[in-house]
C-alpha cells in the first residue's frame, strides 16, 4: 500500500491514499482459520447462557480494565508493573486499589485509565443504539480517550522534541511523520488530506462490513486508520478502540493487545505498510481466540467467587444458602440436558483426534529415530494412547493443569479427557512427550484443547526400566507449545488433521531440541 524509499541513511515509508479490502489476497488456510474462530465464538455464545449474567458482566469489566491499562503501556504513556496491573484490573481504577497493591500510581494516570475505560462504555452504548462508525463518532472517541492528556511530544523541523497542546477531538494541523531508531521515517496523511481520507475510510468500511468476517474487517479498519493518523496524538489508542467496535459489533470480544505483544504488533503493522495485512490478521485472530478461551475459563472462576462471596447474597437480604440455590437453579435452567449433550459431542471428535494423533506421534518419533540412527546414535522410542476408556484416565492431572494455565485456559478435568504420550530414550535419559486433549471451561463449553509438554527423566542406577526425576524434586519440564490446539464439533475433520499434524510437528521439534541441549 505504501511506497518505501531507501536513501543511504534513512528509509522513508511514503504515504499513499487508503485502498479497499480484497479478501482474495488471503489463502484458503487463513480463511479456514477464521471459520474455526467463528466456531469458538459460537461456543462462547452458548457458554454464556449457562453462566450467571452478573459473572459475565464482571468478566467484561475486568477485560476492559485490562485493555485500558495495556493500551497506554503500548503507547509509552506510563509503566505499571504486573502486581499493580492485576489489582487495578480486579478492583478498579481507584486510589483504594492502588493502596491495596501497595503501589504508587499518579492521579493523572488513574484519570487516563478511567477515560480509556469509559470509551468502552461509549462503544457499547453506540452498538446498543445501532450506531455505526462515523467521522463524528471517531472525533468524540478521541476526545474522550485523551480527555486527561493535555500535551503531547512533537519533534520540530530542527529535530528538537517539544511539548505541544493536544486538541481533543480535532484533526491534526501539522504533519506527524515519526522516525523510528533514526533509520525509518513513516509518512502519514498530510493535514490537508485528512478530511477526505477519513470520509473515504468510512465509505469503504460501510461497503463491505456486512459481507466480510468481523476479524478481517477489523484488521483493515485498524491499519487504514493508522495509515491516515488523523490526530496529533492518541491515534493508536483510537485505532484499537475502533477495532474493538468492529469486533464487538460482529459478536466477538474487544481487541486486547498486551505489552508482551508489542514487538509482534509493531512488526505486523510494518508488514501491513508493505501491502500485506496477513501478519496483523494472524495476530488479531490469535488474540481473539485466546480471549474467547480466557472468557470461558475466567467467567467460571468469577461465578464461583461471586457464589461464595457476600456480594451474591443479593439486595433482597436473602441468605447465602438461598442465594447460592438461586444461582444453581438459574444455571440448571440454562443448561438444559439437550444442550449439554450437544456440547459433549465434541468429546467424540476429541477421542478420535487423539487416536489419530497417537499414530502421527509414533511416525514422527520413528523419523527422529531414523535420523539419529543414521549417524550412529542409538535411541529407543515408543508411544501409547490413554484416557477415559481405561484405568489411566486420571494420569497427568497436575501436568494438564500446568499446561492449560500456561496456555491461558481452564482445563475441565471432570469431563472426558484423553492423552497420547511418546518417549525418546538416549543413554541414561528419557524424554516423555505428552499431548492432552481436554474440555475447556466449566460448565462444559463445547470447546476442547490440546496442550503439549515434555519431561526429562534420568535412569535410576543400572535399571533399564526405572527412570526418576532429578535431585531438585522432579523431572525437567519442557514448554513445547506457543499456543494450545483448540477445536469444536463444527470443525472440518480433514482440516483438523492437517492443522494438528503441523502443531504436533512444531511442539515435538521444540521438545527434541531442548532434550538434546539438556543431556549433551
Amino acid at each position: 500500500m505504501n511506497n518505501r524509499e531507501s536513501p543511504s541513511e534513512v528509509e522513508v515509508i511514503r504515504w499513499a491514499p487508503i485502498e479497499p479490502l480484497d479478501s482474495a489476497d488471503y489463502s484458503s488456510r487463513e480463511l479456514q482459520e477464521l471459520i474455526r474462530l467463528t466456531h469458538i465464538k459460537n461456543a462462547w455464545d452458548q457458554f454464556k447462557s449457562g453462566v450467571d449474567e452478573a459473572a459475565i458482566n464482571e468478566f467484561m469489566a475486568e477485560l476492559n480494565r485490562s485493555i485500558a491499562v495495556e493500551t497506554g503501556i503500548l503507547e509509552g504513556l506510563y509503566e505499571l508493573d504486573r502486581g499493580i496491573t492485576e489489582t487495578l484490573v480486579e478492583y478498579g481504577f481507584t486510589q483504594d486499589a492502588v493502596e491495596r497493591a501497595r503501589g504508587n500510581v499518579d492521579s493523572n494516570v488513574l484519570s487516563m485509565l478511567r477515560d480509556q475505560f469509559q470509551s468502552s462504555d461509549m462503544i457499547m452504548d453506540a452498538i446498543a443504539g445501532t450506531r455505526d462508525i462515523t467521522v463524528g463518532f471517531i472525533r468524540q472517541l478521541h476526545a474522550l480517550i485523551t480527555r486527561s492528556q493535555d500535551t503531547y511530544t512533537a519533534r520540530d523541523q530542527f529535530g528538537i522534541d517539544r511539548e505541544q497542546t493536544l486538541e481533543h477531538g480535532e484533526f491534526k494541523r501539522q504533519p506527524n511523520n515519526p522516525s523510528r531508531d533514526g533509520e525509518i521515517v513513516h509518512e502519514y496523511a498530510p493535514p490537508e488530506q485528512v478530511g477526505s481520507e477519513m470520509d473515504r475510510l468510512i465509505e469503504l468500511y460501510d461497503s463491505f462490513r456486512e459481507s466480510i468476517h468481523p476479524v478481517l474487517q477489523a484488521v483493515w479498519l485498524h491499519h487504514r486508520f493508522v495509515s491516515i493518523h488523523p490526530f496529533a496524538d492518541g491515534n493508536g489508542r483510537v485505532a484499537r478502540a475502533l477495532t474493538s467496535f468492529a469486533l464487538i459489533k460482529g459478536g466477538y470480544l474487544p481487541l486486547h493487545v498486551r505489552r508482551e505483544d508489542r514487538q509482534a504488533y509493531i512488526g505486523a503493522l510494518e508488514e501491513s505498510d508493505k501491502g500485506s495485512l496477513r501478519p496483523l490478521l494472524e495476530l488479531f485472530a490469535r488474540r481473539q481466540r485466546q480471549e474467547l478461551l480466557n472468557a470461558m475459563s475466567i467467567a467460571t472462576r468469577i461465578e464461583a467467587r461471586r457464589t461464595d462471596g457476600v456480594e451474591f447474597q443479593g439486595d433482597d437480604g436473602a441468605s447465602r444458602v438461598r442465594a447460592v440455590s438461586r444461582a444453581v437453579a438459574h444455571r440448571w435452567w440454562n443448561q438444559e440436558a439437550a444442550m449439554i449433550e450437544e456440547r459433549r459431542e465434541v468429546g467424540t471428535v476429541g477421542r478420535n483426534l487423539t487416536i489419530w494423533a497417537g499414530d502421527r506421534l509414533s511416525e514422527f518419533l520413528n523419523d527422529a529415530k531414523s535420523e539419529f540412527s543414521s549417524l550412529g546414535f542409538s535411541v529407543v522410542t515408543f508411544s501409547e494412547f490413554g484416557g477415559v476408556q481405561d484405568s489411566r484416565g486420571h494420569w497427568w492431572n497436575r501436568q494438564i493443569v500446568r499446561s492449560a494455565k500456561a496456555a491461558g485456559h481452564y482445563a475441565n478435568l471432570s469431563e472426558d479427557r484423553f492423552w497420547v504420550r511418546g518417549a525418546l530414550e538416549y543413554d541414561k535419559f528419557r524424554m516423555v512427550f505428552v499431548i492432552s486433549i481436554h474440555h475447556i471451561g466449566r460448565p462444559i463449553s463445547g470447546v476442547m484443547a490440546g496442550t503439549a509438554w515434555a519431561e526429562i527423566f534420568h535412569r535410576n542406577g543400572d535399571s533399564r526400566d526405572r527412570f526418576d526425576g532429578d535431585d531438585a524434586g522432579g523431572p525437567e519440564w519442557i514448554d513445547c507449545m506457543d499456543q494450545s490446539f483448540t477445536f469444536t464439533g463444527e470443525d472440518d475433520r480433514e482440516r483438523l488433521h492437517e492443522d494438528m499434524d503441523r502443531w504436533i510437528d512444531e511442539c515435538l521439534a521444540v521438545a527434541i531440541r531442548v532434550f538434546a541441549m539438556s543431556i549433551r
